[in-house]
């Protein structure tokens, strides 16, 4: 599996939807040291919207590990918890 449930785990909250509690958390980011916070959403449908800017976190986190030291851009960008705006 990709995710993980996360009914139960109080206090973690969607990465998109602030307000709302996460209901799943991607295990690939985890994997990969992704912060915590940025792995959480809201529920399926909140992952699968979000899945542009999703999938650029998980590009820039493998361009790190491979060396490439791409994901600095991308941990500013994603640092911020704001919008899916383009780069």
């Amino acid at each position: 599996r990709w995710f993980r449930s996360t009914t139960g785990r109080a206090g973690a909250f969607c990465s998109v939807h602030q307000g709302r509690e996460a209901a799943l958390q991607c295990l690939l980011c985890l994997k990969r040291g992704v912060q915590a916070h940025l792995t959480y959403h809201c529920g399926p449908a909140c992952f699968i919207q979000d899945w542009p800017r999703h999938r650029a976190l998980h590009a820039a986190q493998e361009g790190e590990e491979n060396g490439e030291g791409a994901g600095a851009g991308a941990k500013a960008k994603w640092g911020g918890g704001g919008g899916a705006e383009e780069a």
